[in-house]
């Protein structure tokens, strides 16, 4: 017997989601466990499922459930949706202004935090903070350069940086906690 059934699966780890069907579809996967394989990717599309020979009759009732199987796949992936999640630089604003506050360069911690239906998360990472002035006298003095992609501010205003890094998180959307950071850590340096 052949079908056909739209399934939802990762445009990136097409491999993982295929293994873990065909895992589940010959019962060597139970329902749950090929669910959890199967979310692992931040972006799905829609694909055609089709089972190449004959299903032997267990294998029949499995593909029964295909339509069951990819609810509790999205039903994971939203209990694993960030529902909160921001970026801090802590005690920021008690920090003293820099002795020039349109020339310099320095780093600071931010801690990334975010929370879906099962746990909270917290994660540390460093952001450098320069100020276009500091970048051209260290490229006319030292000539061409590179500098890690920092922050750059026309001036030391403490609220400039937490604004950068609310307007950062909120590009970042609501997504899994570890595509939450690997999302951060294209533009901070991970801690450690």
């Amino acid at each position: 017997m052949q079908q056909n059934a739209s399934v939802r699966t990762p445009a990136t780890m097409h491999d993982i989601f295929s293994s873990a069907l065909q895992q589940y579809l010959a019962g060597e996967l139970p329902f749950d466990a090929a669910a959890h394989a199967m979310s692992r990717s931040p972006e799905f599309h829609l694909v055609q499922v089709t089972p190449i020979a004959a299903l032997a009759p267990d294998a029949q009732a499995r593909w029964a459930r295909l339509p069951e199987l990819m609810t509790r796949v999205q039903e994971i992936n939203e209990a694993e949706r960030l529902i909160e999640r921001a970026a801090t630089a802590p005690r920021i604003d008690a920090w003293s202004a820099p002795p020039n506050p349109t020339e310099f360069c320095f780093s600071l911690e931010v801690i990334l935090s975010g929370r879906d239906a099962r746990r909270s998360y917290t994660a540390s990472y460093r952001l450098y903070v320069c100020t276009p002035a500091w970048i051209a006298r260290q490229v006319h003095e030292a000539g061409p350069r590179w500098i890690t992609a920092p922050l750059v501010l026309p001036q030391w205003k403490p609220q400039y940086v937490q604004q950068a890094l609310e307007a950062l998180v909120h590009q970042a959307g609501k997504e899994k906690w570890e595509h939450f950071v690997a999302r951060m850590a294209r533009t901070l340096e991970p801690e450690g």
